[in-house]
């Protein structure tokens, strides 16, 4: 996993597969429109509004097809993340959405207006939380196709 702000994702360039193509666009991810918006034929970002959820609620996340590069355009949230081989299939993995939950313990990061979080398939991540007061949040969440 890897955590900045969006001013610097540029120099990650190297590790995010087909970067130079759409960089223009992640980097000017706040004028999109809510929904999604197609990069490439595999590649998308998904603009969305919302309130945190308690972290109790929800489950750790894992993908093996993309990587996701979650953007907060406003307000916060905080984030879990584990390393998935210390976790425990909870939810089995669904090839076809690209998703399976785990359980187990892992790491609060609060991710403010500005910052981004890339993950990786072995980064299990519990977005959109909160722990003491629920936040109201913009962010864009892009997908990028590994494997």
């Amino acid at each position: 996993m890897i955590l900045d702000y969006l001013t610097n994702l540029p120099r990650y360039a190297a590790i995010i597969p087909r970067f130079e193509q759409f960089s223009n666009t992640i980097m000017e991810v706040a004028q999109l429109p809510l929904g999604r918006t197609d990069l490439t034929d595999v590649d998308f970002i998904n603009v969305m509004t919302g309130e945190t959820l308690p972290l109790d609620k929800g489950m750790l996340e894992y993908h093996r097809d993309y990587l996701d590069i979650q953007i907060i355009l406003s307000g916060q949230e905080v984030m879990k993340w584990q390393n998935i081989h210390h976790l425990n299939e909870k939810v089995t993995y669904d090839a076809a959405k690209d998703i399976g939950f785990l359980d187990g313990e892992g790491e609060c990061v609060t991710i403010k207006e500005g910052m981004f979080y890339l993950v990786f398939p072995e980064d299990a991540h519990l977005p959109s939380s909160h722990i003491d007061q629920p936040n109201t949040y913009k962010k864009a969440v892009v997908k990028i196709k590994v494997n």
